[in-house]
């Protein structure tokens, strides 16, 4: 019975743990989210970018969406990327502080 128990709890906190990492993982930078945070958007960039296809369609060309923000809030500066591409059919986002390697002056 003890050991029962023993692998019904070791049951529980292994599927606990990877709740807890796959909420992790799926953590977004949400640019509304940060909207909501108090964080205001003091720059947008937006481009369509046109690049190599991904295996086994190397051959065609794939769209990719680029839309850039530039977020403050108090003196805080953020900067973030928004990617929709379309052969992947995926978002990605990705914000930091020290990204302005990716941002372009106006």
């Amino acid at each position: 019975m003890t050991n029962i128990i023993l692998i019904i709890f070791t049951i529980f906190f292994w599927l606990a743990k990877d709740i807890v990492d796959a909420e992790k993982r799926t953590q977004t930078t949400d640019i509304f989210k940060l909207k909501t945070q108090g964080w205001k958007v003091v720059e947008k960039q937006n481009k369509i970018e046109s690049r190599n296809g991904i295996k086994p369609y190397q051959n065609l060309k794939r769209v990719v969406q680029v839309v850039k923000y530039k977020l403050k809030k108090g003196e805080n500066i953020l900067y973030c990327i928004l990617e929709y591409d379309s052969q992947l059919d995926k978002l990605i986002d990705f914000c930091d502080p020290d990204a302005k390697n990716f941002w372009i002056p106006n």
